[in-house]
Order: structure tokens, then C-alpha cells, then sequence
């Protein structure tokens, strides 16, 4: 028995119990019960189904996108009306029987007609980057950056013409596109990338999640403390207007008013300088990975810098200290954590510290500490025995951020071989291997050389032989 037949049994059944209900019943119903109705077959009124039987369809919607094949890609709430029309024309108003059947035959044909509403969308989203003229644009993957007037001088056209269709039909022009291009008109950048074959709801929530990690990313080559004000979209970033009063001796008192414009500045050349540290190479793998974001099933690996790239952004916005510090290391168990190892701080400071010195053998013994001077902070902040103001783990705070990004970075270098980091093949296992196998090398007595050198080269390549056959 299926999950769509169960489903329409029990959207029977439950219209059958509402409909023998008296007053008094139906007057006690639940504010969900009473909006959980279909039309009426006849045309007129509605039908009381429940709360409980448009959740079984809802659940039963969502496993019929992903088996069709449109995860991702179609939002339920698309799909959920014209099923809902479905069901009424082929079982109320036709008499159709609900069998196995005809409950596979609804599902399919409901989701191939809300296919057709699939569409490919150029989305325009507005960032907050630099307010600094340079660069011109730049790329992230397939997400294009450009300032924003750029990019809205070379739409006037469209504008107009949308417009002009409006007056046309109205008389008057479309208010609603006036104060859109003021909102953005507030922001400095526009991310413009484009998605196919998705519904309208389905299509910009992609969108919007490709360009934040993007951003995040941006984060992480930046650093916390210059890129805080990065962000997507949001509250129009205009002036904000804070006041403050106080009462003395039973009287106002210290009435004041502050108005401050949010910086947005990086400083001149901060695209020059994240050239000069390196990011000119990291960019493309970054790209990769978000380009990877937009497919259907993310490769393992590229998922896992993404989610630790989402933790590095939103701690680098976070405004409290000790959650910044928390989500800070995250970032790093996300990449460094592969299941459930015996001993988690020892996996975790071996990892991080073999990753970011590799294939360096100095200083690595150091870099450990490191990491477990942070692992401790975060661990007695999570388990509630230091308290989230407690300076002696505060001062930790850098160093969290400093090793976070440093991990990011690594991860990005270290995993880019033969696009691995975009090989659906890289499971948990194989990367856990991965990192163990890594972590030997520096067990062993061997001198290191520089990255460049031949038994540098020789190690990275062994390790690759590791992560292919595991």
C-alpha cells in the first residue's frame, strides 16, 4: 500500500468523520481544522478535511517531487493547489474509486502539470560588499557581482518597457517597481546568477542561497573582523537613527540622537590584496564548490565546506563574543569531524593541526596546543561550565577565528586534487581515511621539505593514493 493511497484514504476518512459532526462538534474545531477545506464539487462552499489529513497529503506532495525527480526544484506549496483541484475534479465530482491505482495516477499527473510552471530565472539580489569602486565585477563560480547602479543602468530598458506595459493597462506606473529599485539602490553590489527549470518560489530560494555561500566565502578570505557587514539582501542599509533618554532626580534628562551610516568600505585595493594573499587561486576552487551548491545532490565534501562556510559567516556577523567563538569552531568540526571518533578533541586538534601545517612538519606540535586551547574554550561555553563572559576564554576569540579561517583555507588547497572536492564518490569514510592517513605523516621521522619540494609532492600524492582506494 502506498504513501499516496494511504494518504487519500485517510483524506476520506477524515471528511466522512467531519461531515457526521453536529454543531456543537464542528463549533469546538481547532482555528487549523476549520481552514483545512477543499471546494466543494458542486462549485459552492467547501468541505471540512482537517488539519491532520493536508498534512498526510503535504508529506505524501513532497516524496511525489522527490521521486519525480524535482527536488529541490518544485516548492510543495506549488504542487499542493493543483493536487488539492485534482482530487476534488477525479474523486468528488467524477466518482472515481481510490485504489492503488488511481492514487499513483493522481500524484504523477499532478506533479507533471506543476511541472509546467518550471522556468528558467536570471535573479538580481542585492549584497552588501564595498562601497570602493574596484573591482569593475568579479565572479564567484557562476554568480556574477557587479555595482549596483552598473547593473541597473543596463536594465533601464527593461524597466521602462515593463512600465510602459503597466500604464498602458492601469494608467499609471507600477509604485511597487519604483520602491524596488530604491531598496536596491541602497546596496552596492547585485548578484546576478541564473537558475533553470525551478518554480518561481523554488528558483529564488536557490538563488539566494547560492550567493550567501558565496559570501560566506568571502568571509573567510577577508576575515571576521573586515567583513561584518557583508550580508544579502536584508533591511535597506540607510541611515539608522538611534536615540537614548534617561530620568535624574525625577526628571528627563540626556536626551540625544544618533544618526550613522553602516561602513561598507573595505578600504581601496581590497581586491588587489586578497590577490596578493593568495585568494586569485582560491577563488576558482571556491567557485567549483558553489557551483556544486545548485546541483541536486552536492557532492559530500563540498557540502561540508559549505555548511562550514555558512558557520564562519554567521559567526563572523554574530555580535555575542562567546556564540561567535562557538560557531567559529564548528566551522572546524564540520570539516574535520567524519563520525563518531572515541575521542573527539583528539581528532579534532590532530586534524586541524596536521591540515594547516601540512605538508610542514615544523611547528605543528605548537599548532596543536592551538587548537585545543580553542576546543576546551568552546566545549566549557557548550556545556555550561565557564560562563559566556569569562575573559580568561574570551581572549581565545581570535585565535578561534584565525584557525577557523585557516582550516577553510586548507581544506580548500588540500581536497582541491583531481576535483575531488566535487567527487560524489568522497564519502565520510573515505574522507576520514583520508585525514588518518594524513595525520600518519607526521608521525613518521621523515624531514619535510617545502610544498614545492620532491618529497612534498611525494607525500601529497600518497595521500591521494589513500583516498582512492579507500
Amino acid at each position: 500500500m502506498s504513501e499516496y493511497f494511504k494518504a487519500l484514504r485517510f483524506l476520506q476518512d477524515e471528511i466522512d468523520r467531519f461531515a457526521k459532526m453536529g454543531l456543537p462538534e464542528l463549533q469546538a474545531l481547532s482555528v487549523q481544522d476549520n481552514f483545512s477545506t477543499i471546494c466543494h464539487p458542486e462549485g459552492h462552499g467547501s468541505i471540512i478535511c482537517g488539519a491532520a489529513a493536508f498534512l498526510r497529503l503535504r508529506t505524501a506532495a513532497e516524496s511525489a517531487i522527490f521521486r519525480e525527480g524535482y527536488s529541490e526544484r518544485m516548492t510543495v506549496e506549488n504542487l499542493f493547489d493543483i493536487l488539492i483541484d485534482n482530487i476534488v475534479e477525479r474523486f468528488l465530482r467524477q466518482g472515481l474509486l481510490i485504489n492503488q491505482s488511481s492514487a499513483d495516477k493522481l500524484f504523477a499527473d499532478s506533479v507533471k502539470s506543476a511541472s509546467k510552471a518550471l522556468r528558467s530565472t536570471t535573479h538580481l539580489i542585492p549584497c552588501l560588499i564595498s562601497d570602493d569602486k574596484e573591482p569593475a565585477e568579479f565572479n564567484i563560480g557562476k554568480i556574477r557581482f557587479r555595482p549596483c547602479q552598473v547593473c541597473l543602468d543596463e536594465l533601464l530598458p527593461l524597466f521602462e518597457q515593463y512600465q510602459s506595459e503597466i500604464r498602458a493597462t492601469d494608467g499609471n506606473n507600477d509604485i511597487l517597481l519604483d520602491d524596488t529599485i530604491k531598496y536596491y539602490k541602497s546596496f552596492d553590489w547585485i548578484a546576478e546568477l541564473t537558475i533553470d527549470q525551478a518554480d518561481a518560489a523554488a528558483s529564488r530560494k536557490i538563488a539566494a542561497s547560492a550567493v550567501e555561500v558565496a559570501l560566506n566565502f568571502l568571509h573567510m578570505l577577508l576575515g571576521a573582523t573586515y567583513s561584518q557587514h557583508l550580508r544579502v539582501c536584508g533591511p535597506s542599509p540607510n541611515v539608522e537613527n538611534r536615540g537614548h533618554f534617561a530620568v535624574c532626580d525625577g526628571k528627563i534628562c540626556d536626551v540625544e540622537i544618533n544618526r550613522s551610516w553602516q561602513d561598507r568600505s573595505l578600504g581601496e585595493g581590497w581586491w588587489q590584496h586578497l590577490s596578493q594573499i593568495g585568494a586569485a587561486a582560491v577563488l576558482p576552487i571556491i567557485g567549483k564548490v558553489v557551483d556544486n551548491s545548485l546541483t541536486l545532490a552536492p557532492a559530500p565534501l563540498a557540502r561540508r565546506l559549505i555548511d562550514a562556510a555558512h558557520w564562519y559567516g554567521d559567526a563572523s556577523r554574530e555580535k555575542f563574543p562567546a556564540s561567535q567563538m562557538v560557531k567559529f569552531v564548528i566551522a572546524m568540526e564540520r570539516i574535520l569531524t567524519t563520525a563518531k571518533e572515541k575521542d573527539l578533541t583528539k581528532t579534532f586538534c590532530d586534524r586541524g593541526s596536521a591540515l594547516t601545517t601540512f605538508p610542514h612538519r615544523d611547528h605543528r606540535l605548537d599548532e596543536r596546543r592551538r587548537f585545543a586551547k580553542v576546543y576546551e574554550a568552546r566545549s566549557r561555553f557548550v556545556h555550561g561550565s565557564s560562563s559566556p563572559s569569562d575573559k580568561k576564554y574570551l581572549i581565545l576569540l581570535a585565535e578561534s577565528e584565525e584557525l577557523s579561517r585557516a582550516v577553510l583555507w586548507s581544506a580548500l588547497h588540500f581536497f582541491n586534487q583531481d576535483d575531488r572536492i566535487v567527487d560524489p564518490s568522497v564519502t565520510d569514510k573515505r574522507l576520514g581515511k583520508c585525514f588518518d592517513s594524513l595525520v600518519k605523516l607526521f608521525e613518521t621521522r621523515a624531514k619535510w621539505r617545502s610544498l614545492f619540494g620532491t618529497l612534498g609532492k611525494t607525500c601529497k600524492r600518497w595521500v591521494s593514493r589513500v583516498v582512492q582506494k579507500s
